[in-house]
């Protein structure tokens, strides 16, 4: 472009030369220059093409006495390039090395310094390479205002990459004052809070990032339930539960990822109406079957209410699985065995779960059908796995008429982690499992509890 932009103008000098060549022949002109006891006598042509090599020769003597120093600018230049891309290649001793050079008094120092530091961060920590991280940042102040920002910016960043988050935070408030709605600034400061598990602070930052176009509507909201749920399960007691729970926004009280963890901690503190509370003013705002999953966890001791509260959902929500097997679940609390045993079938019809499987294994076994609970545990298993169910003819199990066991029945405490075991017996290959289907005392092991009963029954028997 520059090569160009001189040949116009020098053919528009010639072409002013041609069309003035006839007037000048004519009449050249005259030019008296008188000084002290010196008088010179030209033609304008004269005078004019002496000026014009004055100016070239001047031109000249300026260009050679830069030479040098344009000729240390373009060296810096390509140790700037060599130290960058050495930079992106992770290559960081050679980058700081490079680009330490490229700062030397006749390089371009403000960069070079600033990028220069960016490489000894990123190599080993430790005291030497945080000296020369503050020597090149302190090298690469010029005192100006904007220098300054930059430089730290880069100090608060260098803190953030070797984890000195608190550190950072006062530099990173320092420069927000001075530029509310700087995007890199506000990253950082959200950053640090969020590694600092300052939430609440967190949360102050979002209307200033969704102004600087940050994040957008969603974004925002995702960060909301984000700390919404790192609050409630950093909640060291109950009050503190409660009063994280009732400083939230209303709409973050039905969100499910948040209800969800606030019911985890309420049971975790032994707090089951609170965490009911929650679950049916969440489930009755916005349907979640990962919420009503949890239902019967909040109604262990009394389920007869929850009973009535998850059929008027039914019939909102029919023919829907997970609601089947809660309220198969709340039978078994209640001891009504023949209904627990219809729902959790109803529900493995619409949906085959792992949980369902499970429920009705352990409803079978406190029933005393072992064989079928056996074929509930392998199916759980096989879901649990991502197979397909083994045993299909479970659903067409008969329905036992209503009633309550008591006796060492109704005491029969199920065996814990008896799916844990299943799981780890399991790991063999399918082609390890015998062919015939009947086989179940082959695929899974007994416990010895329901051994010793058998072998008691049959001595009385006897």
């Amino acid at each position: 472009m520059r090569t160009w932009l001189i040949f116009l103008i020098a053919l528009a000098v010639l072409v002013a030369a041609a069309a003035l060549a006839p007037v000048v022949s004519n009449d050249p002109g005259y030019v008296l220059l008188q000084f002290g006891s010196w008088t010179v006598e030209t033609t304008v042509v004269v005078i004019a093409v002496a000026i014009l090599l004055i100016f070239v020769l001047l031109k000249a003597l300026f260009w050679l006495i830069n030479a040098p120093r344009r000729a240390a600018r373009n060296l810096a230049r390509r140790r700037m390039e060599h130290g960058l891309l050495a930079l992106a290649e992770g290559n960081w001793s050679q980058a700081e090395k490079a680009l330490q050079r490229s700062a030397e008094p006749s390089g371009l120092q403000r960069a070079g310094y600033l990028a220069a530091a960016r490489a000894a961060s990123s190599q080993v920590n430790d005291e030497a390479s945080e000296l020369r991280q503050q020597q090149y940042l302190e090298a690469a102040d010029n005192g100006q205002s904007r220098t300054k920002f930059l430089l730290e910016l880069s100090r608060a960043r260098l803190y953030i990459t070797r984890n000195n988050y608190a550190q950072a935070i006062p530099i990173l408030k320092q420069l927000r004052r001075r530029r509310r709605h700087h995007p890199q600034v506000l990253k950082m400061l959200a950053h640090c809070y969020r590694e600092q598990a300052q939430w609440a602070r967190f949360r102050e930052l979002l209307p200033a990032m969704r102004k600087a176009r940050i994040i957008d509507r969603s974004g925002e909201n995702d960060i909301h339930i984000l700390a919404a749920t790192h609050e409630i399960q950093n909640a060291e007691n109950s009050d503190a539960l409660q009063k994280n729970w009732e400083a939230l926004l209303r709409t973050l009280r039905t969100e499910p990822a948040v209800v969800k963890c606030y019911v985890q901690r309420s049971l975790a503190f032994g707090l089951p109406r609170l965490a009911d509370r929650a679950l049916t003013t969440a489930l009755d705002k916005q349907w979640d079957d990962d919420l009503l999953d949890m239902y019967p966890q909040c109604h262990t001791d009394n389920s007869e209410k929850a009973l009535s509260q998850v059929e008027k959902w039914r019939r909102k929500h029919p023919d829907n699985a997970v609601i089947e097997r809660v309220l198969g679940q709340l039978c078994i609390h209640q001891r009504l065995w023949g209904k627990a045993r219809a729902h959790l079938l109803e529900s493995l019809r619409l949906k085959p779960a792992q949980k369902t499987y499970q429920a009705l294994g352990e409803l079978l076994e406190r029933q005393g059908d072992i064989e079928p609970a056996m074929r509930c545990y392998h199916n759980a298993l096989q879901l649990a796995q991502g197979q397909p169910v083994k045993y299909q003819e479970l659903l067409t199990l008969g329905q036992p008429s209503e009633q309550v066991l008591t006796g060492e029945a109704a005491e029969t405490v199920l065996v814990p982690g008896q799916l844990q075991q299943l799981t780890e017996q399991s790991v063999t290959k399918e082609s390890d499992y015998p062919q015939d289907h009947d086989a179940i005392g082959e695929l899974v092991t007994v416990p010895e509890a329901y051994h010793a009963d058998n072998d008691e029954e049959t001595r009385k028997a006897d």
